[in-house]
């Protein structure tokens, strides 16, 4: 298992190297949102007719202190994790990590690594980012199989991408416009369009944040029932964490809220005293 490691790791280090070198000229976008220290802490709730409402998880956002460098790159190293408590693992156990390191002047990933542990389900996976020739190389570690697809310039990955909304400029939006983001994930490429649905104070266990509210498109499928059931709520300031956010899926309803922060950029301004 020890040697497979090393073998994985010295393939994935091949396949970075082969990325169009540093010289290549992409965009720069400002980062006005989170620094490196950012940390983010929530508490997931179950709610369906069988169960009643259950704490069942606890997940984190960490941006990394320290900058890492890819393709010649420095980037943001954001590691997102998410596990069940223990006295449910019986019943549904999830052990997830997931990294994505993202172009510090540009707001786009190089790299992209899943690591999932869901009951009978697990996931070993990585995506590598070509930005300068618009292909991804999505490698399963699990078989050994991989493949290269293409993607448009500045393709987010599905933690990247949370990030790059964060910038995005809400002044320009009304309630009901609509901007789409191309992602990959796995060996496809995805978008979702996201409707702006204006602002709305949200109370939650720290107090009362006023939030912009926004409706991802998601995939229809397993575990979604309907295009858009998600709804997010991301402060209104300059921070625009995501606050709260809750969505109906197939055997019930989850929720996510934030219970702790740390390391934020800007003064936490949509806190209400």
């Amino acid at each position: 298992m020890k040697t497979r490691s090393l073998l994985a790791a010295a393939s994935l280090l091949l396949c970075i190297a082969a990325i169009t070198p540093a010289s290549a000229q992409y965009r720069t976008m400002t980062n006005s949102a989170f620094k490196k220290g950012e940390k983010l802490t929530y508490i997931i709730y179950f709610d369906s007719f069988i169960t009643g409402k259950i704490k069942a998880a606890y997940g984190t956002f960490e941006v990394l202190p320290a900058a890492e460098t890819i393709a010649g790159r420095s980037c943001y190293h954001v590691v997102a994790s998410g596990a069940t408590f223990k006295k449910y693992n019986w019943a549904i156990y999830v052990n997830d990590r997931f990294d994505t390191y993202i172009d510090e002047q540009g707001l786009f990933p190089w790299l992209f690594l899943r690591r999932a542990n869901e009951g009978n389900y697990t996931a070993d996976q990585d995506i590598i980012f070509n930005h300068g020739k618009n292909v991804a190389q999505y490698k399963n570690n699990k078989n050994g199989l991989s493949s290269n697809y293409y993607i448009p310039a500045y393709t987010q990955d599905i933690i990247a991408v949370g990030y790059y909304v964060r910038n995005i400029d809400f002044s320009k939006l009304v309630a009901g416009s609509n901007f789409t983001v191309p992602y990959a994930f796995e060996d496809s490429l995805e978008s979702t369009t996201v409707v702006y649905q204006g602002t709305q104070n949200v109370k939650i266990g720290i107090g009362t944040i006023n939030c912009h509210v926004l409706k991802p498109k998601v995939i229809v499928g397993s575990v979604f029932g309907e295009a858009y059931p998600l709804t997010i709520y991301m402060s209104n300031d300059k921070n625009r964490i995501p606050i709260y956010a809750k969505s109906s899926i197939l055997i019930g309803t989850v929720k996510f809220e934030l219970i702790s922060y740390s390391g934020l950029k800007n003064t936490f301004d949509a806190k209400k005293k």
